[in-house]
């Protein structure tokens, strides 16, 4: 792809994790469906890190805000959006990312959450004044996979723990696997 959108490529991509998606929500939502009283909302505003599986390995920040639905006691929906960094080649290589995923997370038993979701990944990667390469943009979809521990804390505030394991499609001039781990600590704010 050359760093450039291959329209087609991405729409297939896309209507298959919609789909996919659309499918697993439209399941649990059914399986779920009509044991809330009424649908609540959070803000999630969270901080983490970051482990690439491959590359440096190196731990790095992110931040991600989310707003998260539960539509039913046992289902939640996700939307959120996230910003984080990444080195490869002892630094000489930097990416940073912009994801926007969303997620749909079954919650089986006081407050635990497990689930997974899509996400679409706007990447820049920037490399070193001598490397033989110009800097590039380019957008990913990906996987994720994960759970979580929401608790209570006070009021409309609960503090939620997780940990996703994200898939990326491989992309542009490297083919690099940019698959990561990421585990975050945050506030909901129920509205």
């Amino acid at each position: 792809m050359n760093g450039k959108w291959n329209v087609a490529r991405l729409w297939r991509l896309a209507s298959g994790r919609v789909l996919f998606a659309g499918s697993i929500t439209a399941l649990a939502l059914l399986v779920g469906g009509g044991t809330a009283a009424a649908v609540t909302n959070e803000l999630m505003p969270e901080v983490g890190m970051t482990r690439a599986v491959h590359g440096d390995r190196a731990v790095t920040g992110d931040v991600r805000l989310g707003l998260r639905t539960a539509w039913t006691r046992f289902v939640k929906t996700e939307v959120d959006a996230a910003y984080r960094e990444d080195q490869f080649d002892g630094g000489t290589v930097k990416m940073k990312s912009w994801p926007i995923t969303g997620s749909v997370w079954i919650a089986p038993y006081l407050g635990l959450y497990a689930g997974g979701g899509i996400g679409w990944y706007n990447e820049t990667t920037r490399f070193g004044a001598n490397a033989p390469f110009t800097n590039l943009t380019t957008q990913k979809f990906g996987e994720h996979v994960g759970g979580g521990y929401e608790a209570p804390l006070v009021g409309p505030v609960s503090l939620d723990l997780n940990l996703r394991y994200v898939w990326l499609e491989k992309s542009g001039f490297d083919e690099v696997n940019r698959n990561h781990w990421n585990t975050a600590i945050g506030a909901g704010i129920r509205f």
